[in-house]
This record gives structure tokens, C-alpha cells and sequence, in this order.
């Protein structure tokens, strides 16, 4: 694995900013917005400064550096992300059939729903070679497939009918595939079928959607 920057200098102690929220997370949600719609080359810390509303001065003290401040983003989301990702998978275990199922659509799209921009990240970065695209392999994508496989695994010893095993490095990406593509493809969702999906009302028809889909291929 690539080794990563330093991390982030702390903040000097004294007095609690009275931000809300604090500024260096105005500052890492304003990059991870940036970095998804822009690209990495394309993101200046200037426009992050912009988007944030803070001073450029103020993210070259947080982050010695553009990249520094990729890193940052990146483990905070992935953090998150992997973290749910686990608690569902242990979750799911022992559960009924239909509960597991229930599960795993709404997780998904629940992921997809608040995690685009990372998804979107993720896109952008596969399409080149270089330690960003070897760290986001690494510390994000493996793990998440690993984890999607071990899912995976749970629906197989719950088919029924003498359904066939569904492979893992099938399912997984059709799956994951479906669960995403309306958040990070916003734009072009809205304009097509007029639909906002933004809107939790989407994201629950987007989830029973789902959930009928696996039904049909585990359960049916």
C-alpha cells in the first residue's frame, strides 16, 4: 500500500470555535463535494476555500497540502463507510431470510444516498494509476467487496428451491451497481425521468426496488 501523508496538524487548544460545524469539517466536506464533482486535478484549494467559507490561510494550516488534504478525506469517509459495512454484516447474521434482504437493500441505498461523493471519487480515480488510486484499492474498495462477499455468502446458505449459488464477483457488482448509479448520476437521472432523487421519498421506492430484486433471485 502507498504510504499516506502526515496526518492533519491539530488544532492549537484554547477557546472552542463557536462554528457549526467546526471549520475544518466545512473544510473536508467542501473538498470531498469538490474532489467528486471535479476531479483531484481539477480541485484548487482556492475553490475549496470558496465552498467551505473559510480562508485559504486557514486549510494551508489544517493540510500542508492539497493531497494531505485528499488523504484526510478520503480516511474519514472510507472510516465511516467501512464501519457501517461491518456492523451490518455481523447484523445479518442468524437473521430470517426476508430481514436480510430487507437489510441489505435499504443499507445500500442508504450508502449510495449519503455516500456519493465518495462513490464518485472512486470513479474518477480508477480511470488513472498512482498512489491515490492505490490507496482508495486498498483501504476502501477491497475491503467493501470483501465485506459486500461475505454478504453475499449469507444469502447463498438461505436460497431456496434449488436455486444455483450466486457468485459474489457477480452479484456484488451488478448489486452495488444498481444501488449507486442514481446518486452519483444525478444530474442525468433528473433531466431523463424527471425523478429527484435526492428526495428520501426515491430512495425508499429505489429500496423495495431492490429488495424485490433480490427476492426473485434468493428466495422465489
Amino acid at each position: 500500500m502507498t504510504r499516506k501523508p502526515a496526518k492533519p496538524k491539530r488544532t492549537r487548544r484554547g477557546r472552542p470555535s463557536a462554528d457549526v460545524p467546526p471549520a475544518i469539517d466545512r473544510i473536508r466536506n467542501a473538498a470531498l463535494m469538490l474532489f467528486s464533482r471535479q476531479g483531484y486535478e481539477g480541485t484548487s484549494i482556492a475553490g475549496i476555500a470558496t465552498l467551505a467559507g473559510v480562508a485559504k490561510p486557514l486549510i494551508h494550516y489544517h493540510f500542508s497540502s492539497k493531497e494531505e488534504l485528499w488523504y484526510s478525506v478520503i480516511d474519514e469517509a472510507s472510516g465511516a463507510l467501512l464501519k457501517e459495512l461491518e456492523a451490518f454484516r455481523t447484523a445479518a447474521i442468524g437473521l430470517p431470510p426476508e430481514q436480510v434482504i430487507a437489510m441489505l437493500a435499504a443499507t445500500s441505498v442508504q450508502f449510495a444516498f449519503r455516500f456519493f461523493y465518495i462513490v464518485s471519487i472512486i470513479d474518477d480515480e480508477a480511470r488513472s494509476t498512482g498512489p491515490r488510486s492505490d490507496y482508495l484499492l486498498n483501504v476502501l474498495q477491497k475491503p467493501s467487496l470483501v465485506s459486500a462477499g461475505a454478504v453475499v455468502d449469507i444469502l447463498n446458505g438461505i436460497l431456496r428451491n434449488g436455486k444455483t449459488r450466486i457468485p459474489a464477483e457477480h452479484l456484488v457488482p451488478a448489486f452495488m451497481g444498481a444501488a449507486t448509479f442514481p446518486f452519483v448520476n444525478q444530474r442525468a437521472m433528473m433531466s431523463t425521468f424527471g425523478v429527484d432523487v435526492r428526495d428520501e421519498a426515491y430512495a425508499r421506492q429505489h429500496t423495495a426496488f431492490l429488495a424485490n430484486i433480490l427476492r426473485s433471485l434468493f428466495m422465489e
